[in-house]
């Protein structure tokens, strides 16, 4: 759980990464592994193979995954910031 109040940890500038770690185990890794795809960091060179890639999304079913594009698109269209002109 996390803490709150007089507990609750300042949060740490992370300027110079484009990604923020809550968990600090995650940088200390050796290799990223996405298990559901057999692909490791240590076998596979990721920018090559995908190149600017930032997210990928997968579900369980077809329909899961067209409420999910649904929800988000959404969400996006809310958004003005995220819409270029």
């Amino acid at each position: 759980m996390a803490a709150t109040g007089a507990n609750a940890e300042k949060p740490e500038s992370h300027n110079d990464c484009p990604v923020r770690l809550l968990n600090p185990n995650i940088a200390k890794m050796k290799e990223d592994i996405l298990y559901h795809f057999n692909l490791t960091t240590s076998r596979h060179n990721f920018p090559a193979l995908f190149g600017d890639v930032k997210f990928v999304c997968v579900g369980g079913s077809p329909s899961r995954m067209k409420a999910f594009i649904s929800t988000v698109w959404a969400f996006l269209l809310s958004q003005s910031c995220c819409m270029s002109s």
